[in-house]
């Protein structure tokens, strides 16, 4: 069955009215009595989503639907177990037709009754129909790199059928607010630069095609992805066996990046599209207006780029951190990006290299207690950073293909030149 989704797909957000409660499970009793074996709640449509004649998917469900484990949504999808979750919105395992795991996930929202003020569900269809376009970019062999894949919309029933969730491709990791805000100790340059310039080419490649803009390139997300290694799920979310298997299984295979042997390389995908926007001159793509709520932040933060929304929150994660002296010139190369697009100059401190056998090791300096990741007062340090590279920025529209521009060009004019003498 086809249809054209800004016809077929209404979202209501003038109306509050009750919903029911846990339907589901009665919906699939009726399913049951009535002798249709494995109950199937949902049914698949192709709907048209702009005027080029691009198609996506979408799973009608029944009004008032709620998720439940088990769940049949199509021939194709089962519910499996939740994953992770939030006050706004669920994450759940996709199962096929035989109760296995597939590559992807089912988000849902949640505190449905506010979504008429919140505007969550106009959040998750611009989402949905941002990720059907930048699937466009997929590569010869499927993938998407840079970014993580969209599937189908669940919607449901009715003219005024509200998006309930949406099926994304699995991203085998955690957020790299995690890695750099949480740990720091963590201090790996060439971890940072390779995230940077898988970043920066996929919002490059997607800003000449679409004319795609993140609009919240927050390091929240942006996720780490191991696609070999086994589902790697949040705390509150595995048992204690799993968090020690996991904790290993990430430390040993956390920095295989490319060019490392053994294992595919460590890979970063950009998340959540809910603030982002298109080019309609380009895609022919027209997106709801933004939510009341997301107004106020594009507002703040909407006419400034990329680079410097991904910069200016890495500033305040890596300032003050201790590097392996070796890792020199990569860290000057970073903290030489982040002071030409913020403005703000980072802290940086480095452990000398192990001395050669007879030879004492050398000194190097160690900075006062607040210029140093954990030290005393460095909270404060890490605000008044962003606040500086909020209020007086040097350049909040450097583009991602001249942020790469810098990393090549640095590189290439730092090549054999002592550490000592770079800038």
């Amino acid at each position: 069955m086809e249809g054209r989704l800004t016809g077929s797909l209404q979202v209501s957000v003038h109306c509050l009215s009750p919903l029911p409660q846990r339907r589901t499970p009665a919906l699939l009793a009726r399913i049951w009595e009535m002798g249709h074996g494995e109950p199937i709640v949902g049914r698949k449509e192709t709907v048209e989503i702009d005027d080029n004649g691009t198609h996506g998917h979408v799973i009608r469900v029944p009004s008032g639907f709620e998720v439940v484990e088990g769940v049949r949504l199509d021939k194709d999808y089962a519910v499996g177990k939740e994953i992770a979750g939030g006050n706004q919105g669920a994450i759940y395992e996709l199962l096929d037709s035989k109760r296995t795991p597939t590559p992807q996930l089912l988000k849902v929202l949640k505190s449905k009754r506010m979504v008429p003020f919140t505007g969550a569900d106009i959040g998750l269809k611009r989402e949905w129909l941002i990720g059907q376009q930048l699937n466009k970019l997929k590569s010869k062999d499927g993938e998407l790199h840079g970014f993580m894949g969209t599937g189908a919309a669940l919607v449901s029933d009715g003219e005024d059928g509200m998006m309930e969730g949406l099926i994304l491709d699995k991203v085998n990791g955690m957020p790299l607010n995690k890695r750099m805000w949480k740990d720091e100790r963590f201090a790996n340059a060439r971890y940072v630069l390779e995230m940077l310039r898988q970043v920066f080419a996929a919002l490059d490649r997607a800003n000449r095609e679409l004319g795609f803009v993140h609009g919240d390139m927050r390091i929240a997300n942006i996720m780490e992805h191991r696609p070999e290694m086994e589902t790697i799920l949040p705390k509150g979310f595995a048992g204690k066996s799993q968090l020690k298997a996991q904790k290993h299984a990430v430390r040993d295979q956390m920095f295989k990046l490319p060019g490392d042997d053994d294992h595919r390389p460590l890979k970063f995908k950009i998340i959540d599209y809910g603030h982002s926007t298109i080019s309609k001159r380009r895609t022919s793509q027209a997106l709801p207006k933004v939510p009341f709520f997301d107004k106020i932040y594009h507002r703040l933060i909407g006419h400034r780029g990329d680079v410097w929304r991904l910069l200016q929150d890495l500033s305040g994660a890596l300032d003050g951190r201790t590097w392996p002296e070796k890792d020199m010139q990569q860290v000057k190369m970073i903290t030489g990006l982040v002071k030409e697009v913020t403005g703000v100059k980072l802290h940086a401190w480095y452990r000398a290299a192990e001395p050669a056998p007879g030879q004492k090791r050398r000194k190097l300096k160690r900075g006062l207690p607040w210029q140093r990741a954990g030290g005393f007062g460095h909270r404060i340090r890490r605000a008044l950073i962003r606040i500086q590279a909020f209020i007086r920025p040097r350049n909040t529209k450097f583009t991602p293909s001249e942020a790469l521009r810098y990393l090549d060009t640095y590189q290439a004019e730092s090549v054999n030149v002592p550490a000592k003498a770079l800038p």
